[in-house]
């Protein structure tokens, strides 16, 4: 089992201090919150208080991995595989037979919004460098990415020499 083909894609780096005025900011308006609702009797104001707390944590959370994540695509054998990078950690997220592939094209946004979270292994938010998968019964599985000019045409290959095995 070899690897054809390797793309990584990372998110363009965040400057630190912004981050952690973004991190900051969060702070300062989630301690505000809890101090507003301070005020309200005190079995309301200690669920809401921690609700508030929460949301916060949840929010930073959310900032910092969505700062921090990358995408590695992958041709093995007859498989494209997906992983996710968060700091140190890699998972495989996604793998998906060359032969179930049934069309790959360019991102339309009236088409292909309804895509679900976990399909989407893109980095940018320029929709010009997106492309769709179509696989599964009647094209209804779709997977959105953001492969090079280079990985896609090795990509559109494999697919091809898989077709003509099967």
């Amino acid at each position: 089992m070899g690897i054809f083909e390797r793309e990584t894609v990372r998110r363009k780096p965040v400057g630190t201090v912004r981050l952690m005025a973004a991190i900051g900011l969060i702070a300062f308006a989630t301690n505000g919150c809890v101090r507003i609702f301070s005020k309200l009797p005190p079995g309301l104001n200690s669920a809401i208080s921690i609700a508030v707390l929460v949301f916060g944590i949840g929010f930073v959370w959310k900032l910092i991995s969505h700062n921090g994540e990358s995408f590695t695509y992958k041709i093995i054998d007859d498989l494209l595989v997906v992983e996710r990078q968060l700091g140190r950690s890699s998972t495989s997220y996604f793998s998906l037979k060359l032969e179930e592939v049934s069309e790959i094209r360019s991102y339309d946004h009236k088409v292909d919004r309804r895509i679900p979270g976990n399909r989407r292994f893109k980095v940018s938010r320029q929709k010009g460098s997106w492309h769709v998968i179509s696989f599964g019964r009647r094209r209804k599985e779709k997977l959105l990415f953001e492969p090079s000019e280079k990985f896609l045409e090795i990509l559109r290959a494999h697919i091809e020499q898989e077709k003509v095995k099967a």
